[in-house]
């Protein structure tokens, strides 16, 4: 089973940014642990970003992020239903331009091979500080869809290719998904 990073293409395709930039890294830390958030969630108030200074038109994006989470609209979580819901919450954002959902993951696998994966930690402990190659147990994920890693946490979800095969058959825009290194 192949597995991605899921990215955003922030070059190509719009994307979101919060004015509460100290209040988003907060929502962040909590959002990539896999702990559901729908009962105390809030909504953050977010804006669409149309340019950049690469760009000058972004294009209009399904998928989008807003710092390492995923963002979906109405077509995406149209498309996508319980592909979404059955492995994550979706939680309402604040934004004037259109409605839009942070999309949390729930799955929290303990998916990476440790053995066989390219691993730098941190001195003296076996905390991860980065991954050069991602090697995944294929039988953990199997059943997944978007999920992230417990060590990985601050860190965008991961895709399976069945998930990308839905995004890509629904023809949504605004992702991206790279095979780890």
């Amino acid at each position: 089973m192949f597995v991605y990073h899921l990215w955003a293409d922030k070059d190509r395709y719009q994307y979101l940014t919060s004015p509460w930039l100290d209040c988003s890294e907060v929502y962040m830390d909590l959002v990539l642990d896999g702990t559901a958030l729908a009962d105390c969630w809030w909504p953050i108030p977010v804006q669409l970003v149309r340019i950049n200074e690469f760009t000058p038109k972004l294009e209009p994006a399904d998928i989008m992020f807003l710092e390492l989470c995923p963002v979906m609209t109405v077509r995406a979580v149209e498309a996508l239903g319980s592909a979404l819901t059955d492995h994550g919450e979706l939680l309402p954002l604040d934004c004037r331009e259109g409605e839009y959902w942070l999309y949390n993951p729930l799955r929290l696998i303990d998916a990476l091979n440790k053995e066989y994966s390219a691993i730098k930690y941190f001195e003296g402990t076996n905390k991860i500080l980065s991954v050069k190659r991602h090697v995944f147990c294929s039988e953990r994920v199997a059943n997944a869809m978007v999920f992230n890693v417990p060590e990985l946490r601050r860190h965008p979800p991961f895709a399976t290719q069945t998930f990308v095969d839905l995004v890509e058959a629904a023809g949504l825009k605004g992702a991206r998904f790279v095979v780890p290194r």
